[in-house]
């Protein structure tokens, strides 16, 4: 039904949605936004000309000054290299002698007298000294060929004795870079095209998420995620006796069945048959005609259930027995309503370990929502924030009906609307259990909100319809 301008006191999500803050934006990369980070570590390639100087310092200063080819490997050789012994000072087969601080020589710098013998303390014998013009390069490293790939250095040394790995590193250099895909060698084969640049990342990250947002399709969901309908089990409870469960579960009943769905409505404990006076049962059935009605348990003096039964001698209802039922009945109807006996916490019957249950613990262990009764006039606010608090705590989700709305309302029921109204899912008129079965069906629904397949979406039009006597 169409709304008219809101009051103060009724419900507006608008008022509330302006003020959120910005905060959930989406960042739609653009084409710029993505600039790449430099190169963490600069890849320069020798100069292919043999006559020419290359880029890297020499290995030493010697090998500069005597013009020989400098070692493009030097500034990545270990320095312990350079000083130890030479591999072709050492015979094959033999080990390397161990390095020994170099003692006094004797005679005419033999190392030892003419005609000493060699004695297993002698010191070793220095290092062969490299004739003039021989450019020094490690041993242990196999000569760099002529084009050698520009790979970066990779983390830490070499293993003394090791060769160093000359194949390409798996990350090719920058694009662009010297040396990259020019001279023999190559052959083209690495000349790949260039990289994107960052005005170009963005813009392909632009262009994929745009596309990803035009093809994407919602997922499916259930009947229930889409319209916000309670289906299956619902248990119906208030925050006090006489509050109007019964009327409000024939309402939903009602409106359940205008939508198309089969109704199950189950009382577990109905006290005070003695009296005479229709029970719960039969007012649903006169007011909605589901298609099942079932008590699980009848007594005959009007209290609570686990007194009623101990008063009278019977058998109390037992907990897994009454959820066994509701369970049975759910697989057969598309929604299953089960009416308790006064409030939340009203004791219902026994565990098997003889403890007493109560409306709360059904809801639990059904795992199932609630429609929590309540009055309109003073006093109201206090008891349904109780009620409301202990299913909270029990992770029970619960809407609130007022069962019986004033045809002329007074203040507190206007300020009772207003603080009830972020939890309400319907509101019946007073007296609505007095209308004859046909009109009540056909209004039911007008009396509740799309979550139990009602009409309502806005609360200050259907009270001052109400008030008018459109009943």
């Amino acid at each position: 039904m169409t709304a008219p301008t809101q009051s103060p006191t009724s419900p507006d999500i608008t008022a509330v949605t302006t003020r959120l803050p910005s905060a959930n934006v989406v960042f739609i990369p653009t084409a710029g936004s993505f600039p790449l980070p430099p190169t963490p570590f600069p890849l320069v390639a020798p100069s292919v000309s043999t006559g020419a100087p290359t880029s890297l310092a020499p290995a030493s200063a010697e090998a500069a000054g005597n013009g020989t080819a400098a070692d493009p490997f030097g500034d990545h050789s270990p320095t312990g290299f350079r000083d130890g012994p030479l591999a072709d000072d050492i015979p094959v087969g033999e080990p390397a002698p161990p390095v020994e601080p170099a003692l006094p020589q004797r005679g005419s710098g033999s190392g030892r007298d003419p005609g000493e013998p060699e004695s297993a303390t002698a010191p070793p014998r220095p290092p062969a000294t490299e004739p003039p013009g021989v450019p020094i390069s490690p041993a242990p490293i196999s000569p760099a060929p002529v084009f050698p790939a520009p790979i970066s250095p990779a983390p830490g040394s070499p293993a003394p004795g090791s060769p160093m790995p000359i194949s390409p590193a798996p990350i090719s250099p920058a694009p662009g870079g010297p040396g990259f895909g020019d001279g023999p060698g190559f052959g083209g084969g690495l000349g790949s095209p260039e990289l994107p640049t960052g005005a170009d990342l963005g813009a392909e990250i632009a262009a994929e998420l745009a596309a990803q947002a035009s093809t994407t399709e919602p997922q499916g969901a259930p009947h229930h995620a889409d319209t916000g309908e309670w289906r299956g089990i619902v248990l119906v409870t208030g925050t006090d006796t006489d509050v109007g469960k019964t009327i409000v579960t024939a309402a939903v009943v009602a409106a359940a069945h205008a939508a198309g769905l089969r109704v199950a409505v189950i009382k577990p404990g109905q006290t005070g048959i003695a009296s005479g006076a229709p029970t719960d049962l039969d007012v649903i059935k006169h007011l909605a005609a589901p298609e099942t009605t079932r008590v699980l348990a009848e007594y005959p003096d009007p209290m609570a259930p686990l007194a009623a039964a101990t008063v009278a001698s019977m058998p109390p209802l037992e907990l897994y027995e009454v959820v066994d039922a509701i369970r049975a009945e759910s697989e057969k109807h598309d929604l299953v309503l089960v009416e308790g006996a006064g409030g939340l916490l009203v004791p219902m019957g026994v565990r098997p370990s003889g403890e007493a249950w109560t409306v709360a613990d059904l809801a639990t262990t059904l795992g199932v929502k609630t429609i929590v009764v309540a009055r309109a006039g003073l006093g109201t606010l206090n008891h349904t924030a109780l009620t409301l608090e202990a299913l909270n705590r029990r992770g029970v989700p619960a809407g609130v009906v007022i069962g019986a709305w004033p045809a002329d309302p007074d203040l507190v029921h206007w300020a009772n609307l207003s603080d009830l109204a972020p939890h309400l899912i319907g509101a019946l008129p007073d007296g609505a259990g007095r209308m004859d079965p046909g009109v009540f069906r056909r209004s039911a629904p007008g009396w509740l909100t799309p979550t139990l397949y009602g009409e309502i979406d806005n609360w200050r039009n259907w009270a001052e319809e109400i008030g008018d006597g459109h009943h």
